[in-house]
């Protein structure tokens, strides 16, 4: 791996330090508006075990297990898949024991059911995006690549509108010469951006890096150096085209300033995979 995409993973998860709701010493109820009731004896079970793991921490995993397995148990089998406090709080119990997948799926469900949740659901969902991305890095740094790619493959799906890890997905991708895939990924970037001004840098840098590509690969085509030879044989061939062709003279005057910019692009073509200085 380039040393320049391992530093785009650093810059990415610099400053982001997630911290385990079991490990916070203290119980936070639904934040307003989103104040759920748990509605349900066993789902108010599940609730006691998840808060016992956060201010009584004996066995904290187990702790959290039992929760979970409480709040499925109401679900399906009580009939609480109606309940947005049971899938609420099945959310925030995958959430301490680090499960994304679980917790993406329960968030999805409780803000179903129960929009006014909005807000507090992004609290948990940006927790365990941090900790995911932190997860990723470690893993890269290890040379576990397919586990780190995983993790930034969760971190995008999780918050689809953070643009940074489809920027360093990107990264890495161009990295690789994959430049297809970073395309798309650089794409991505900017359209999850959008008009946010918190990430107008990130789309600056995903549409230039964008741009570099595509001059790279323009240049690197096959047809581009045999558009003049193209030109010269097509007109020995047919004296009746005119020897101002419009449409070969834009290709071969395209063809020579692709050329052209590529020799005073060449040396910077490094940049493409150079991240900025972290937020």
């Amino acid at each position: 791996m380039r040393p320049v995409a391992c530093a785009a993973f650093a810059a990415l998860c610099f400053g982001f330090v997630a911290v385990p709701i079991a490990a916070q010493g203290h119980w936070v109820p639904p934040q307003p508006p989103c104040g759920l009731s748990p509605g349900h004896a066993k789902v108010n079970g599940g609730v006691r075990a998840l808060k016992d793991a956060v201010e009584k921490p004996d066995r904290p995993d187990q702790q959290l297990a039992r929760a979970r397995q409480v709040l499925t148990e109401a679900i399906l089998q009580d009939r609480q898949d109606q309940n947005p406090a049971a899938w609420y709080y099945l959310g925030r119990s995958y959430v301490a024991l680090g499960d994304a997948v679980g917790a993406d799926t329960a968030f999805a469900r409780a803000l179903a059911l129960a929009p006014r949740c909005a807000q507090d659901i992004a609290g948990y969902r940006r927790e365990l995006w941090a900790k995911i991305v932190n997860d990723g890095f470690a893993a890269w740094q290890a040379g576990k690549e397919d586990s780190g790619l995983a993790m930034f493959h969760l971190a995008a799906r999780l918050d689809r509108a953070n643009p940074k890890p489809l920027g360093a997905l990107a990264g890495w991708y161009a990295s690789k010469s994959n430049d297809d895939s970073a395309l798309a990924y650089y794409r991505h970037a900017a359209e999850a951006a959008g008009n946010d001004t918190a990430f107008a840098r990130d789309k600056q840098e995903a549409l230039s890096n964008a741009w570099r590509l595509l001059v790279r690969r323009v240049q690197g085509h096959p047809a581009a150096p045999a558009v003049p030879r193209l030109r010269a044989r097509l007109d020995s061939i047919d004296r009746r085209l005119p020897d101002d062709s419009a449409v070969l003279a834009k290709l071969i005057a395209s063809s020579q300033s692709r050329r052209a910019r590529g020799r005073r692009l060449a040396p910077a073509d490094e940049k493409l995979f150079t991240p900025r200085s972290p937020l």
